[in-house]
């Protein structure tokens, strides 16, 4: 399991953790296991040039600060393992990589 700073330093924005979906995976986890509100999430997009942007199609959930931590990992950890399956079977970006950009008390 990686740390917080180790995952932030693979985020790839200086301003926001954004990360693909492995280490959102283990973002989540570390969440988890440090009792750690989570805000948000929302979907990027990697363009092959390397440009970052934002999807259009996995615009995620903001305001989950009002559900327990549990559950907004939960949601969370639902919602971006159906939008990595979607990817995969028809991607919004040909030679695009899907990024998940998560919010939390970090």
């Amino acid at each position: 399991m990686y740390s917080l700073e180790e995952l932030k330093a693979r985020s790839h924005s200086e301003n926001e953790i954004v990360l693909n979906y492995i280490d959102a995976m283990e973002l989540l986890y570390w969440f988890s296991e440090n009792r750690t509100k989570i805000f948000g999430w929302e979907g990027r997009i990697l363009y092959p040039s390397g440009k970052l942007g934002h999807s259009t199609r996995y615009q995620g959930k903001a305001e989950l600060g009002t559900l327990s931590t549990d559950s907004a990992i939960s949601l969370t950890k639902s919602e971006i393992m159906q939008a990595k399956w979607e990817w995969d079977e028809k991607p919004e970006v040909d030679s695009g990589e899907l990024l998940f950009c998560i919010t939390g008390e970090t």
